[in-house]
């Protein structure tokens, strides 16, 4: 595997995914960031078995690969460079070596196989939504949420979508919260769906403007 690509863009997707990625965990492999080039375009996925976020930066890529990355050691590498080009290159035994204008760096990987797959969902509807609207959904809902994990069903914001509204409600049992945003395009689609607080947290983050893509599947 070898591809170059900006000191900006990998950071910016490094960033993001360090923060699904566990600090401290049993298996090793979570604190890795999974990077596969193929197909003209080259993916990076971190996850903690609960959440698993993906991220496509532009690239030029040399030779198609993969292999999982020491997170952490990647991002501390790019936070302390100037702006520049970046080449990242692996062997067969998944020696990793970044090179950069300021220096050589080398890290070692572990094969992609040994990386969790992606949680795969029978996709049964797909709505296009203002980012705005999720956001303030989550930002209305989110701080009443339960936060025993002994109570899973109230650690999570119940979606209940019409044809022309989303209706959201949390509580951890003391308190409850019921707000619903009017006027919505759900495609006529109706349904109830359980998002976990960890993943409404993590989405209002980084949401800002435009819309975004939502698959519910079963």
């Amino acid at each position: 595997m070898k591809f170059s690509t900006s000191k900006t863009e990998l950071q910016q997707a490094l960033q993001k995914l360090s923060r699904v990625s566990p600090t401290r965990s049993t298996l090793p492999i979570l604190g890795c960031v999974l990077i596969e080039s193929s197909n003209e375009r080259t993916t990076l996925r971190a996850t903690d078995l609960e959440l698993t976020v993906e991220s496509e930066i532009s690239v030029s890529i040399e030779n198609e690969g993969s292999l999982a990355a020491p997170l952490k050691q990647l991002l501390d590498i790019t936070n302390e460079l100037a702006e520049t080009r970046i080449t990242i290159s692996a062997d067969d035994r998944n020696k990793i070596e970044i090179q950069t204008d300021m220096g050589v760096y080398n890290l070692m990987g572990k094969p992609a196989e040994e990386f969790p797959a992606s949680p795969e969902t029978e996709q049964t509807k797909k709505l296009s939504l203002p980012a705005k609207t999720v956001k303030s959904i989550i930002d209305k809902t989110l701080f009443a949420v339960s936060r025993d994990d002994l109570k899973p069903a109230l650690t999570g914001v119940l979606f209940r979508f019409a044809p022309k509204s989303i209706t959201a409600v949390s509580t951890d049992g003391h308190r409850l919260v019921r707000y619903k945003e009017q006027n919505v395009d759900t495609l006529n689609f109706s349904g109830d769906v359980l998002a976990p607080k960890k993943f409404l947290s993590y989405l209002s983050s980084q949401l800002s403007t435009g819309d975004i893509g939502v698959s519910i599947g079963d």
